[in-house]
């Protein structure tokens, strides 16, 4: 059983096929301004006959990055309010579904330019 993450806008590029991804995001920002980037990002259960549920997603930084101007915030509907921390979804992902959740990227003003890549994504689940 796996799932994949990809952007939503981009569906046929999947972060990768396990429960630890490697994000192909590379998000740029100008840091005399600082800068948010909001990223819609889509999971599809690819498993042919399991169902998931309790869904929780974690982003970070490497764990030898120097991203401490960084603040990731997730939600799951465009209406939700901005979250830090673990984002949990309680819902039903049959076979072969998708959902759906939104990721902001901010930089504080005042750094220096910012090429961020390599996050962590880390999803969990349960399988009914």
């Amino acid at each position: 059983m796996a799932v994949t993450i990809a952007e939503q806008q981009n569906p046929g590029v999947n972060f990768s096929h396990s429960n630890s991804f490697s994000s192909p995001l590379c998000l740029t920002f100008d840091g005399i301004t600082g800068g948010t980037e909001v990223k819609q990002l889509l999971v599809t259960n690819t498993d042919l006959t399991d169902t998931l549920t309790n869904l929780q997603v974690s982003i970070s930084a490497p764990a030898n990055s120097n991203y401490n101007f960084l603040t990731i915030r997730t939600k799951k509907e465009e209406a939700d309010s901005w979250q830090t921390g673990l984002l949990n979804i309680n819902e039903n992902l049959t076979p072969g579904g998708q959902l759906s959740f939104w990721v902001e990227f901010t930089v504080a003003n005042n750094t220096v330019v910012q090429n961020i890549k390599n996050l962590n994504f880390d999803i969990t689940w349960t399988v009914l």
